[in-house]
């Protein structure tokens, strides 16, 4: 622009000079007439010089303000954008930071969830289950010596019989006598537990009270009969008594397992029922069970899984029991066969050797 400028005052300049060299070629031009159109040349020269100037310094102003004005737009967009990117790494990180402290809260959730998870009532469960598998030793250990002392005709055992049918009539006109027999005049009372002594399903009650065991014990007694009397001094050393001493020890050995049956119903009745009942009635047909079904919504999935394998353990223990009690029905039953068997055939076989003796002495005498 400056340059454009400066060609146009070039111009004008030999324009003004042309005309004055012109107006001079015409012949007669005084010399006034060349210094005034020299002096009106000059000042024009002058005049456009100075516009020129000042119209090129208003140009650089203008110029300098139109690149200052674009620096400080280019330093705002710049500063915009970095205010942009740093807002957007400070959103990202914030982002970040939060996802981070949620999966941390999840996991921390999690392990919380999973550590109170422990199925419904642990405590509880832990010691109703300690409880019963001490009472199932305690009913077991119980049995050989209940059986020494409770049955009139355990093994090894001599008694009379008198005494002992005279004790049983006493215990049951004490304790155990009906109305009808009271009405027929054969006791003074109605007994405490009418007919308790006749009455099995007594085995299966958990009731310890003294007349209740007194009551049980007589049914069993009632079951496995009289005890052997006892082998007379006189006797003591004979064949005979060797003979009645192997058949006691073989009657003996066929009622050990009827004797050890009913006592084995009887102590767990009284002493592991109970606990066993505690444990399957936190599951199963009680008020409680109704809790914990109830408690199986808010446990975790560990939760549930526990009260699953408690259940199946406990599933097994009763099911070692059914075989427990399997196995004793069996052996009952082999015992019941060998004693038919010897019914059938012992009669016939003694009868057979003592008539083989009867011909060999026989023989010998002739």
């Amino acid at each position: 622009m400056k340059i454009q400028m400066k060609k146009k005052a070039l111009a004008v300049s030999m324009l003004l000079m042309g005309a004055g060299a012109a107006w001079a070629s015409c012949g007669g031009t005084e010399p006034l007439v060349t210094m005034a159109a020299a002096s009106l040349a000059s000042t024009v020269v002058g005049k456009l010089a100075a516009a020129t100037s000042s119209l090129v310094s208003l140009d650089t102003q203008q110029t300098n303000a139109f690149l200052s004005s674009l620096r400080i737009a280019t330093e705002q967009v710049q500063m915009s954008g970095d205010k942009t990117s740093a807002s957007n790494l400070e959103t990202a990180q914030s982002v970040a930071a939060f996802d981070k402290e949620l999966s941390d809260k999840k996991l921390v959730d999690k392990v919380m969830i999973d550590y109170m998870s422990q199925g419904y009532q642990p405590c509880l469960q832990s010691t109703a289950t300690t409880k019963m598998a001490l009472a199932e030793q305690q009913a077991k250990a119980s049995v050989p010596g209940r059986i020494a002392a409770e049955v009139d005709a355990g093994g090894g055992r001599y008694a009379s019989v008198a005494a002992t049918v005279k004790a049983r009539e006493e215990q049951h006109k004490s304790l155990f006598c009906t109305q009808d027999e009271v009405t027929a005049g054969a006791c003074s009372s109605l007994g405490k537990i009418p007919g308790g002594d006749m009455n099995a399903a007594l085995l299966y009650s958990s009731d310890t009270d003294t007349t209740t065991v007194a009551a049980k014990n007589a049914v069993i007694n009632g079951i496995l009969g009289l005890p052997d009397e006892v082998i007379p001094a006189s006797a003591a050393g004979t064949p005979e008594a060797a003979a009645y001493v192997l058949a006691k020890k073989q009657k003996d050995a066929f009622l050990a397992w009827p004797t050890y049956s009913l006592k084995s119903i009887q102590a767990d009745a009284e002493v592991f029922n109970g606990p066993m009942n505690d444990r399957v009635s936190m599951f199963f047909g009680s008020p409680q069970a109704t809790q914990w079904a109830a408690a199986q919504a808010s446990q975790a999935t560990r939760g549930i899984l526990v009260d699953l394998v408690k259940m199946k353990g406990l599933s097994l223990k009763l099911s070692e029991r059914q075989l427990n009690q399997s196995l004793r029905m069996e052996a009952n039953v082999a015992s019941l066969l060998e004693l038919e068997r010897s019914q059938m055939y012992d009669h016939s076989l003694n009868a057979a050797q003592s008539q083989m003796n009867t011909e060999q002495m026989q023989g010998k005498v002739q």
